[in-house]
């Protein structure tokens, strides 16, 4: 399944998808929909706790991280 990127200026449901999830991992986000220098700034934050290059824009590698593993 493709994973479409997210990153600065980004409007929309997948916006908004990123700041749940983000949200549902520990990480303080407005869920607004609106890729904003402050989701930025989290996606960094979470980025950085997770191990990743810290870019402030959501790529495959963040979004697997995002989504919790199916259970088994």
């Amino acid at each position: 399944m493709p994973v479409l990127p997210a990153a600065p200026g980004d409007r929309g449901p997948r916006v908004g998808a990123v700041q749940d999830l983000l949200h549902r991992a520990g990480q303080p986000a407005d869920i607004t929909g609106a890729y904003t220098a402050a989701t930025q700034q989290t996606v960094r934050d979470f980025q950085r706790r997770s191990g990743l290059p810290a870019t402030g824009a959501v790529d495959e590698e963040t979004w697997r991280a995002l989504v919790p593993a199916p259970p088994a």
